[in-house]
């Protein structure tokens, strides 16, 4: 499925990936379903498209995530930390970067900051703690593009759906949604389901 809307969210992401500096940690905060995995998937693409190396970092494998990128490269290093409100050694990966060379990055993704943030703050070494001082949190929220209604960016999941499923795309698909902005991914299992049902010949709206 193409990517689409958060242009300024990019934009602002490349030139943090693309800063001076030898080592930098960025916080992506949004509630479930919002898009930060989406995004940072697609900033790692780009990342490697540029001829830099990324990672995803595993739970529990927090301690040796930048020694393993560092075992295939020399060069420019993206660290992809999902759920980062979760991990518990979040620490020792922010120590590593600590004497690393880099250019190195490590992108945290939360649902919220609160008090894991303000707890690994205080905790960690003064270096690692200015890190994280620095770092300006990027929250996301509704709604994914300005330009496009959920009813467009349901509609345009259809198809992308249909040939996952290889199936025919229901012809029109008629959509019931909240005034108010809801989560991609919410638009997302919507066009599934529309997908789905248009095998069984319902007519009736889908109503979320």
């Amino acid at each position: 499925m193409n990517f689409t809307g958060r242009r300024t969210e990019l934009d602002e992401l490349r030139a943090w990936c693309d800063c001076d500096s030898a080592r930098s940690v960025k916080l992506l905060v949004g509630a479930g379903g919002v898009g930060k995995t989406r995004l940072a998937l697609r900033i790692a693409a780009e990342w490697a498209a540029a001829g830099g190396v990324w990672r995803l970092v595993a739970a529990g494998k927090e301690g040796n995530a930048l020694g393993a990128a560092r075992g295939v490269t020399s060069g420019r290093v993206l660290l992809v930390v999902d759920y980062a409100e979760t991990r518990a050694d979040m620490q020792a990966l922010l120590e590593a970067t600590l004497p690393d060379p880099g250019p190195t990055r490590v992108l945290l993704l939360a649902r919220s900051l609160g008090e894991w943030w303000k707890r690994l703050t205080e905790q960690s070494s003064p270096a690692v703690a200015r890190l994280l001082v620095e770092t300006d949190p990027m929250r996301l929220i509704p709604p994914l593009a300005n330009d496009k209604s959920d009813e467009a960016l349901a509609a345009e999941a259809v198809p992308y759906f249909a040939g996952a499923l290889r199936i025919a795309p229901p012809a029109s698909v008629e959509f019931e949604l909240p005034r108010a902005r809801v989560p991609v991914l919410v638009l997302h299992a919507a066009a599934l389901v529309a997908v789905l049902r248009s095998t069984t010949d319902s007519e009736m709206p889908l109503r979320i």
